[in-house]
């Protein structure tokens, strides 16, 4: 007894020695946020921006648009803090207007990681002369995260109608399904976020009527119609007319419940 009581202290150093460092929760979602731009005088409405994202540390995570190929020099803080990178942006020339921009993010750096839950900045650059000076710059804190965010900033000089959306992948939201149910009615909705046109593909296993309804964010009926669904197939549903902002598409038939919620951006 007492080698196996020397032993013991032993073997639980080598165990901690290979534990696993504890893993930081990193929930799968969409960002969506959207600015207009403005400006007045020297080059305008002539402009350059970016749009990126930061940790809450400060740190670069990923740029996802940078207008002004040839003018990058001019978005100084995004050139100081990205060093120039621009994978996975939208890229282009100097805008010759102003208008609304609009970027996603699916909470992954530029090596592909999904990056840990907690707060995040998407931060905004502008400038329609020669710097210096550095043209102005804003910044949103969202907490990336299981719950769902909407937030809807105040104006500043130069960035309006900022609307930021943080939707996490948590399937529980995705299809609700009264008790009866033992699969949902679609197995896919894409592009989520859209813009003009949604695409819903059903289960193999389903086949019957379906009752599409059209939800805004407070639970009024915007549109509703009703169609025979054939197993594995496919329908494109129509809506480009829509304002931007948060929609539910609930997909009823004679059993089933399943509810979508849904992105529209420009």
């Amino acid at each position: 007894m007492k080698h196996l009581i020397n032993w013991i202290p032993g073997i639980w150093a080598l165990c901690c020695c290979f534990a696993p460092s504890v893993l930081l929760s990193q929930t799968e979602g969409t960002l969506t946020f959207s600015v207009t731009t403005t400006s007045t005088g020297s080059y305008s409405p002539r402009n350059v921006v970016s749009l990126w994202i930061e940790n809450a540390s400060g740190d670069f995570v990923k740029t996802k648009m940078r207008y002004g190929i040839n003018r990058e020099h001019d978005l100084v803080y995004w050139l100081q803090k990205s060093g120039g990178n621009v994978i996975d942006a939208v890229t282009g020339a100097t805008r010759t207007t102003h208008g609304t921009r609009t970027i996603t993010w699916d909470g992954t750096d530029v090596n592909g990681t999904l990056v840990p839950d907690g707060e995040y900045k998407v931060w905004m650059e502008l400038a329609w002369y020669n710097t210096p000076p550095a043209g102005p710059t804003n910044n949103v804190s969202f907490v990336k995260g299981p719950n769902p965010v909407t937030l809807n900033p105040p104006n500043t000089t130069n960035f309006l109608n900022q609307v930021l959306e943080w939707v996490p992948q948590n399937p529980s939201s995705i299809a609700q399904n009264d008790a009866s149910s033992s699969f949902p009615i679609a197995r896919n909705v894409f592009p989520n976020p859209f813009q003009d046109k949604v695409n819903v593909l059903f289960q193999k296993k389903f086949e019957g009527m379906v009752r599409f309804s059209l939800l805004d964010a407070q639970g009024n009926t915007i549109r509703v119609f009703s169609r025979y669904i054939e197993p594995c197939s496919f329908i494109e549903l129509s809506y480009g007319t829509l304002p931007q902002g948060v929609y539910f598409l609930r997909l009823q038939s004679s059993d089933l419940i399943q509810s979508i919620r849904l992105i529209k951006i420009k």
